[in-house]
């Protein structure tokens, strides 16, 4: 049996009784940690009935009884095995890599007419959104060229639109809401660069963004705060840049660096797209959850 997500976890020792069968924890996220972040839970009544400490010891007893724990991170991994006092031969590390129709996308070129920045998901306050629309306002005179399209939408998403609004950059900031599955490739290919801006936080610190492969495995660079887990492939691959979370200013740097020298933002686009199809895909990372999955059978 294999659980997705920790708010359903507790089914997880009553089934394996029940059918006699092992079962799995997959903790795609920090559950406890990214809750105080979430707007609902800023409200009185989610102040009063949302504890997150309560949440981290109930996970802490859902990792004890699961016969084996999916993390997206090696720094997910290193913070639960710490946290819940688990062994490390407990913790699988399954990154959540660009899914295969990604890496089936032909090369492609750079689009020529504008230098556009992507951002694709959750367009939430904690996601830094706010930062793109702001770094794209101070670079307004010195870039005319720059064009931010945003798909994604969230609770935040009304005052995404005030901001760009009041900036007056209508005409520099497309706010597309929530687009299907499939025009995200179109999306990306459109660009010449990703942002995963985030805003540091336990939670952002110890997971990947899906965005993050999903530019690297159609040769587009990322430009990415500095959240511990995504700056490490970042550097290790060589395949963006890394500014200050919460630092507009030093955002909109690596932007002014990437649209001066195309060669370099074509070589790390390469070198992204090069790790996926070498690392970060599913015929590599998925072995591990087959051996997990082998070894919970013996």
């Amino acid at each position: 049996l294999h659980i997705h997500d920790l708010r359903i976890a507790r089914e997880g020792p009553w089934a394996a009784r029940r059918f006699g069968i092992p079962w799995v924890l997959d903790l795609h996220e920090n559950y406890p940690a990214s809750l105080p972040h979430y707007p609902h839970a800023g409200t009185l009544l989610g102040r009063v009935l949302i504890w997150p400490s309560a949440w981290a010891r109930f996970e802490a007893r859902m990792v004890r009884a699961a016969g084996g724990v999916i993390v997206v991170t090696r720094e997910a991994s290193e913070e639960l095995i710490s946290r819940c006092a688990v062994g490390p031969e407990k913790v699988t590390i399954l990154p959540n890599v660009a899914p295969r129709d990604f890496l089936q996308r032909a090369e492609v070129a750079f689009p020529e007419d504008r230098f556009r920045l992507v951002y694709i998901g959750d367009t939430g306050r904690r996601r830094g959104t706010d930062l793109c629309v702001r770094a794209v306002a101070a670079l307004r005179e010195s870039l005319p060229d720059l064009e931010l399209v945003m798909a994604g939408t969230s609770s935040y998403q009304g005052a995404l639109e005030d901001l760009v609004s009041e900036l007056d950059l209508g005409d520099r900031v497309r706010l597309l809401g929530w687009r299907p599955p499939q025009e995200l490739p179109g999306l990306i290919e459109d660009a010449h660069a990703g942002l995963a801006p985030f805003r540091r936080s336990r939670h952002h610190d110890t997971t990947y963004a899906n965005k993050l492969f999903q530019c690297m495995a159609l040769g587009r660079p990322v430009i990415a705060s500095d959240c511990i887990a995504q700056e490490r492939v970042i550097t290790e691959e060589r395949c963006g840049l890394i500014f200050r979370s919460g630092d507009v200013d030093a955002l909109a740097e690596c932007i002014v660096a990437l649209h001066a020298d195309r060669e370099r933002l074509a070589r790390m686009g390469a070198r992204g797209r090069a790790a996926v199809r070498e690392r970060y895909n599913w015929d590599i990372t998925g072995r591990a959850l087959v051996r997990l999955y082998a070894n919970l059978r013996k």
